[in-house]
């Protein structure tokens, strides 16, 4: 419409406005309302392929959020472009009409700088008070916890038995049966299981335990608005409260094949697009019901497990001594960070070698004491009672003095290191409290423990 205006201005004749600038004055608000209609038709076009609603606690909050936030963004767009739109048709170019020049105006500066920024304050402070649910987790012993190990390019997981604790883990541990490096040291292992396919019991907190074995992979529970990286070398968690069956939501989308899953939200290779993991929520009973007909991974690879802690059997999980190999001991490798569970439970147990029936430390224990004497040398003001421990063989009375030197011989080892005797106590508890099934040679191995208690 301007290009007959611009080649007379260029011939050097007087130009002139004429229709053209009405023209465009009247194009810029029907453009305008056309895009609003295109913004409508494309938001009603789309809105099927939207997630339906949240299935989980913090999922509605967050969502609330998301949607008061589009609303106001919505409005202030509307009201800013209509007068975007509006003025150039309104105050379009007219001959004899001056400018008027309207340099500031205070009052109007202080109202929309003082409303934004009221409206970004309380957008800050709801999404400051979600961000604190999110990240306040709860204790462990009332949450559902399930590790997430991601690796090029598959999801796995792994879920504790009954006693609710997941055995370690070490990296050196990983093979082609071993995925997850289980350390089989550690007694809270053989009850470990890997399933299928991953399962959420509705209305109780779920703790993921999430990590990665080669590159960096993001754990994605869309449905459950869960979010979170798994970092090679540095272990992540997220905990929700899943609030919907797949049932439930079967039957809120319509669609009786719909499954929730995990997906992976990093671009972490080529094969990046197939790493999805089928998760079902059930009922609590129904969750019970699963776990409990579900194999244990040590059940399932005797042989691996046999060849770590020799004599173990499928039927028991756990360690039983066969007559090929009563004589050879079971060598429990501590791999635990003193000060870390200390700091979170004000002891911890170390399977610490001793020569047999004797309180002489073994040459083995050097490591140990070591680790104990740094914990002692990072923190001088800490005192510890070192307890001992041992298995129900022979006599109680015998057990309990045996336990006692043996506590007596780490604290003397770790005066002679430069440790100040004030802040070391030894105490002997001989085959009390044990910790493990004294029927298998594990669970003996297990009890005869010294624990390093805060006091």
């Amino acid at each position: 419409f301007r290009v007959h205006t611009l080649v007379t201005v260029m011939r050097g004749e007087p130009g002139k406005v004429g229709m053209s600038n009405k023209i465009n004055g009247a194009m810029l608000p029907i453009a305008f309302v056309i895009g609003l209609v295109g913004f409508y038709w494309s938001y009603n076009k789309a809105k099927v392929h939207f997630l339906p609603e949240a299935a989980s606690v913090h999922g509605v909050t967050t969502d609330f959020m998301f949607w008061f936030t589009m609303v106001l963004l919505v409005l202030a767009f509307i009201i800013t472009n209509t007068l975007l739109f509006w003025f150039p048709y309104k105050y379009q170019y007219q001959e004899g009409r001056k400018a008027y020049f309207y340099p500031d105006n205070h009052k109007l500066e202080i109202i929309w700088t003082i409303i934004p920024a009221i409206v970004m304050t309380g957008l800050v402070y709801y999404g400051l008070k979600e961000w604190n649910y999110i990240t306040t987790f709860p204790p462990e012993k009332d949450c559902e916890v399930i590790e997430v190990m991601g690796r090029q390019f598959a999801w796995k997981v792994r879920y504790p038995g009954k006693d609710n604790k997941l055995g370690r883990y070490k990296f050196k541990a990983i093979d082609a049966t071993n995925e997850f490096g289980i350390d089989f040291t550690d007694s809270a292992s053989f009850d470990d299981f890997v399933p299928m396919e991953m399962h959420l019991p509705k209305g109780k907190p779920v703790l993921l335990r999430i990590r990665a074995r080669d590159v960096l992979h993001s754990v994605f529970l869309p449905h459950f608005r869960v979010k979170m990286d798994a970092v090679p070398g540095m272990p992540t968690k997220f905990w929700f409260i899943p609030t919907k069956t797949t049932q439930e939501m079967r039957e809120t989308t319509g669609d009786q094949s719909f499954d929730y899953v995990l997906a992976c939200t990093e671009i972490c290779g080529r094969g990046h697009y197939t790493m999805k993991f089928k998760v079902v929520v059930d009922e609590q009973e129904d969750y019970d019901k699963w776990k409990a007909s579900q194999s244990l991974w040590s059940a399932d690879n005797v042989d691996y497990v046999n060849g770590i802690i020799p004599g173990f059997k499928k039927d028991t999980a756990a360690v039983a001594p066969s007559k090929d190999s009563l004589a050879a001991p079971i060598v429990i490798i501590d791999t635990v960070d003193i000060a870390t569970e200390i700091t979170k439970s004000g002891v911890v147990a170390l399977h610490i070698q001793f020569a047999a029936g004797k309180s002489e430390l073994d040459s083995s224990a050097s490591a140990s004491i070591n680790k104990i004497y740094d914990f002692l040398t990072a923190d001088k003001n800490i005192k510890v009672e070192i307890g001992g421990y041992t298995d129900n063989l022979g006599d109680a009375k015998k057990n309990k003095a045996l336990s006692q030197s043996r506590a007596q011989s780490i604290v003397d080892a770790l005066v002679k290191k430069g440790v100040a005797k004030k802040r070391l106590t030894s105490k002997g508890y001989g085959q009390a409290n044990p910790v493990a099934d004294n029927a298998t040679e594990a669970g003996k191995a297990m009890n005869r423990r010294v624990e390093i208690k805060k006091i």
